[in-house]
């Protein structure tokens, strides 16, 4: 550990004869490290100093594969010191080469683009050398016999590099990979928070569960960090409980996941208290001058209001609307006018629902066929109607076909109605 007089990294050499710099690097990626990366003085002789006496690592010219490469692509490249990058991203501000290295000799070796400790009768071994990967076997007999691996990930955010704690036993590695078990799961919420509509003066309840171990949890409102009060609890757990909701609970809420994985937000969730519509109001086509009743039913807690609109306007009672600040409407219908869509606001101390418009439409009784006008064929059509005694006749819905529906029918036939 770093407070321990560390670097906060982990180092272990291989040995494998013959093995390119390629070959080692995807080995290195492949145990959960990559090869090592020496930014530092430190760093290169405490690692040097490790392994200077294990002469199984070093051949007659060369050491260990390092995590130094040149990138071709680079701005700065150019042979043969140009363009020389560390494998964990970092550019080579501190430098060990040996003399006459980076190594370029004009020959078929020319692309020397990565780099080992050196290993010349005269020259310290914790100087670098450069070779090119595949080509140096291609020209040379031997390549090199070892790599050195660096482990940096503290997935658990502990201070403790992993792979040492899975040395330890601390950690699992059940698949041996060099990552802790824990740690490969997603960076991800298991459960999300769900929308919820509360009667106000109820309890409400949001759940996030986060995949990994090792982050806070916070939950926030309308994106504002939330604390625990008389009324909340639960603001840095996995469930969040408001009591007595009342408006200004009202918003969006969702959970910060904070730790390795960086800060991590669950999906958002509504929180409401305004009336809920069970059953909206339903509509239709209706004859001109029969009463129609449309209903609600909603639930919203105590001292809810109803208001009945048609068309966005608010409606009074009168001749024709009745209980409109009730769940049922009567309208009691004249004519074509009154035909819209009707809705009704149901307010309670959360603040207002608006139900779906239920659509009426009011046909005119004198246009007996419904063609938009009316003459001597509607004349006809009802007569056939009424002396045969339909329904469609009973134009004042008293339940038969008398002398008062030909009369009803007359009244609106003679204005056009």
């Amino acid at each position: 550990r770093v407070q321990d007089g560390g670097n906060g990294h982990w180092y272990q050499a291989f040995v494998q004869n013959p093995i390119t710099w390629s070959q080692s690097r995807a080995a290195a990626r492949g145990m959960g490290g990559d090869l090592a990366s020496l930014n530092t003085a430190a760093e290169n002789d405490w690692v040097y100093s490790m392994l200077a006496s294990n002469l199984s690592l070093w051949n007659w010219r060369q050491g260990p594969w390092i995590g130094l490469r040149q990138d071709r692509s680079s701005p700065d490249y150019s042979e043969p010191s140009g363009g020389w990058r560390w494998v964990d991203g970092t550019p080579l501000t501190y430098s060990r080469w040996l003399s006459g290295h980076p190594y370029v000799d004009g020959g078929p070796c020319i692309l020397a683009d990565h780099a080992n400790f050196g290993m010349w009768p005269s020259a310290p071994m914790n100087k670098w050398t450069s070779n090119a990967d595949e080509w140096y076997r291609a020209c040379h007999v031997d390549a090199n016999v070892s790599f050195i691996v660096e482990w940096s990930a503290d997935c658990n955010a502990d201070g403790l590099v992993d792979k040492g704690q899975i040395l330890s036993g601390q950690l699992q590695d059940v698949n041996n990979n060099g990552i802790p078990d824990g740690c490969e799961t997603p960076c991800a919420f298991t459960t999300q928070p769900a929308s919820t509509t509360i009667i106000p003066g109820g309890d409400a309840t949001f759940a996030a569960a986060f995949a990994r171990a090792g982050h806070a949890l916070r939950w926030r409102r309308n994106g504002v960090d939330l604390a625990d009060s008389s009324r909340l609890s639960g603001t840095a757990s996995p469930t969040l409980t408001i009591r007595q909701v009342a408006s200004a609970d009202q918003g969006v809420y969702d959970c910060v996941a904070t730790g390795p994985c960086g800060s991590v937000a669950s999906a958002v969730a509504e929180l409401s208290c305004k009336a809920v519509i069970a059953t909206q109001p339903q509509g239709g086509v209706f004859v001109g001058g029969q009463p129609v009743t449309l209903s609600v039913v909603a639930s919203g807690g105590t001292g809810v209001t109803h208001r009945w609109r048609r068309d966005g306007v608010t409606l009074f009672n009168g001749v024709i609307h009745q209980g409109v600040t009730t769940p049922t409407l009567t309208i009691n219908l004249d004519e074509p006018s009154q035909s819209g869509s009707y809705s009704v606001a149901i307010t309670n101390s959360c603040g207002t629902t608006i139900s779906e418009g239920a659509w009426v439409e009011v046909t005119c009784p004198a246009d007996f066929n419904g063609d938009g006008g009316t003459d001597g064929q509607d004349l006809f059509e009802f007569f056939e109607a009424w002396a045969g005694g339909l329904s469609s006749a009973d134009l004042n819905f008293d339940g038969g076909t008398d002398g008062s529906d030909v009369t009803a029918f007359f009244a609106r036939w003679e204005n056009g109605c």
